[in-house]
């Protein structure tokens, strides 16, 4: 596949999950890609592995072909624990074969500091490729892990154009890669800390046999070349005439309107009602019967053991704690569910801490805690943890604790598979034995449900 982005183009492009609006998608190498003008913005995406702003896709993606001749381009590589390039390779991906002959640029690599992608090249762990620079302004990026232009095994040309490149460190210079070939004169700046000094350190010329740039040892490293001007741009051929006996229309085309995600998602409330039993029976001589308790500790299905076996009211199935989601974008989503408990603080505005009737304070083994399941079922089954249920097998089994759903283009409103369904369970012991109780139902937290983009309705308001 080939992306073309031209002058007058306005380009935003914002990703997640490591799948990149610009380049290949998750663990995808990138394609082409040719920028020849407009203002674009990339940001890679990837909540572990980033993917690069311009470039490959999270963990193993390298960078593809990419073009640069003009425009404004700001680009950010992604990644919460391992970065991707600005432009070049993702998380583990090499920089690709990248060329710059012109533009303003401005590329950040991602990831934290001690596993940050190159601004231009190789994403964190990613080695190989091929960067040329004759010209334009270039802004470079990185932090103490990763150089600020290449990377391991690159192969680094810079004849033209006005840059600065700040980072490398760990015996990586702001330039690095296994051959550089580079022309003309720099200042540079030096410092121990991962901050700009204001003093210039020193100047100096590239020459064949200068190691400067790639044994460097400081964490923070800022170098301005001042090359030579680029090479002209070959003029193309011109267009043949027409034979004698043919002749030629020209054919004009406009594109109007706006294209974007259209975000809208309908969002349907189980009642989120729950009840744990401590156990205590009452027997009732009159009627022979135990009034209430079940003899054991446990969240309850259901109330049929308080209502002569028929249930009336029910917590851990009939739709009770159930949440459905239907999508009606015009474009896939991802949809997130997290539970978060009131403190003691916001439960009744009395206690310290996170104690409440529910919990024991200081966050005890046993405490309960909130998790999501794919299935009835599975929350159920998730409800009969009463006992370490954070570090126990079967407990918050959502995978990835989300959802995806496919885009309503091409779907009829009823179309099943635009609906899915998440189902709460609690785990764990209520007051962690201190015989506390709930005498009445009382807010003790909240779920949220957000999506990668988000406009939603809420059909019924929970707890109604």
């Amino acid at each position: 596949m080939e992306n073309n982005i031209s002058s007058g183009g306005n380009v935003h492009a914002e990703s997640a999950g490591g799948i990149l609006l610009i380049g290949g998608g998750g663990h995808a190498n990138g394609s082409i890609i040719n920028i020849t003008g407009g203002v674009v913005n990339a940001f890679g995406g990837g909540d572990y592995y980033g993917g690069a702003g311009i470039g490959g896709g999270g963990n193993g993606g390298a960078g593809g072909t990419i073009s640069i001749s003009g425009g404004t381009i700001t680009a950010k590589g992604g990644g919460s624990n391992v970065g991707g390039a600005g432009i070049g390779g993702g998380s583990n991906g090499g920089a690709g074969t990248i060329s710059i002959t012109d533009g303003t640029i401005i590329a950040t690599g991602g990831g934290p500091q001690n596993y940050n992608g190159a601004g231009i090249g190789c994403g964190y762990g990613g080695s190989g490729g091929t960067i040329s620079i004759y010209g334009g302004t270039i802004t470079a990026k990185s932090s103490a892990s990763s150089p600020a232009i290449g990377g391991t095994g690159c192969f680094v040309i810079i004849k033209g154009g006005y840059i600065t490149a700040s980072g490398g460190g760990g015996g990586r210079g702001a330039i690095f890669g296994s051959t550089i070939n580079i022309t003309g004169k720099y200042d540079y700046w030096v410092n121990t800390e991962n901050t700009a000094p204001d003093e210039k350190t020193g100047s100096g010329e590239f020459t064949d046999a200068n190691p400067f740039l790639f044994s460097n040892t400081y964490l923070y490293i800022k170098l301005v070349p001042i090359l030579t001007t680029p090479p002209p741009t070959p003029t193309p051929p011109p267009t043949p005439p027409p034979s004698p006996d043919s002749t030629q229309c020209d054919v004009l085309a406009k594109i109007t309107g706006e294209s974007k995600p259209e975000i809208n998602v309908d969002i349907q409330w189980g009642k989120m009602k729950f009840v744990f039993d401590v156990g205590g029976r009452t027997w009732d001589p009159k009627t022979h019967k135990y009034i209430d308790g079940t003899g054991e500790a446990s969240w309850l299905v259901n109330n049929a053991h308080t209502n002569d076996g028929n249930a009336t009211e029910w917590y851990l199935e009939n739709g009770n704690n159930r949440i459905v989601v239907t999508n009606h974008s015009n474009t896939d989503i991802n949809v997130f569910f997290n539970y978060t408990m009131l403190t003691g603080a916001e439960f009744d505005g009395a206690r310290a801490g996170d104690a409440t009737p529910f919990n024991a304070r200081g966050g005890g083994q046993d405490n309960v805690v909130g998790g999501f399941y794919a299935s009835e079922g599975g929350a159920k089954s998730g409800a009969l943890i009463l006992k370490n249920p954070k570090t126990a097998t079967g407990y918050n089994t959502l995978p990835d604790g989300k959802i995806i759903l496919p885009t309503a283009e091409g779907r009829s409103l009823d179309s099943a598979d635009l609906t899915g369904s998440v189902y709460f369970a609690f785990s764990g012991t209520p007051d962690a034995g201190r015989r506390e109780v709930l005498p009445e139902f009382k807010k003790v937290g909240a779920i949220t449900v957000t999506f990668s983009q988000f406009i939603y309705k809420i059909i019924n308001e929970p707890n109604t």
